[in-house]
């Protein structure tokens, strides 16, 4: 059994499944919240699978795997481009598509341990499970920021904030993976760094523009 894809969907189908709860809690209306987890399906897949081949500089589609940045991408071009084709709030949707990201990267991660990818470094010859590092870092952000969204009124900058958690994370666990040995600043450095800035600049932007709007809660009931 190929223990890596079984995880890999289960996590998706957590989120399409937290996705579409969320929404039509909030009452959106059914076809558009159909529509919205299509969408979000075609463009993780998409997104993984084409970082992946450029990252690996293969046009291989079967051979290649999927990136979890190819992902995030897909999920954030799929959530923009719904915004522009309904009139739904664009904050709230952006807040319940970004928020699971990491519990299916979490998930994810459980399927790569079982299935020996991803290996840790060796350190005294013992080889560092950094997948199940990863794994539970993940899903403790996960449940952390859903329990700010249970509990508290939770604006976009919660979901910055938690970008920018996952994205010092995996930065840092990066090097206790067997590929950093020798690239210790490879293209997963290259995104984390990315995400960090453009997080950052968003919590920066939003604390300083101080618009009505930027502040309006989506808050769970």
């Amino acid at each position: 059994m190929n223990w890596y894809a079984f995880f890999l969907l289960s996590g998706l189908l957590l989120y399409f499944l937290f996705v579409f709860l969320q929404a039509r809690k909030y009452r959106m209306e059914m076809y558009k919240s159909v529509i919205l987890i299509v969408m979000d399906f075609a463009f993780v897949l998409l997104g993984a699978k084409l970082l992946a081949m450029a990252q690996e500089h293969s046009l291989d589609v079967l051979k290649t795997g999927f990136s979890s940045y190819g992902g995030l991408i897909g999920i954030i071009v799929s959530t923009l481009l719904f915004i522009k084709l309904t009139s739904v709030p664009a904050r709230q949707i952006l807040i319940v598509s970004l928020m699971p990201v990491p519990l299916v990267y979490g998930v994810g991660k459980i399927g790569c341990f079982i299935a020996g990818c991803c290996k840790g470094i060796a350190i005294n010859g013992t080889t560092v499970p950094v997948q199940l590092l990863e794994a539970v870092s993940f899903l403790l952000v996960f449940m952390l920021f859903y329990y700010f969204y249970k509990t508290r009124q939770v604006t976009v900058n919660y979901i910055y904030s938690e970008v920018l958690a996952c994205a010092i994370i995996k930065g840092m666990l990066y090097y206790l993976r067997q590929e950093s040995v020798g690239n210790p600043f490879g293209s997963h450095q290259w995104l984390c760094l990315f995400c960090v800035i453009i997080s950052v600049f968003l919590l920066v932007y939003g604390k300083n523009k101080n618009r009505p709007n930027n502040k309006t809660p989506f808050v769970s009931r």
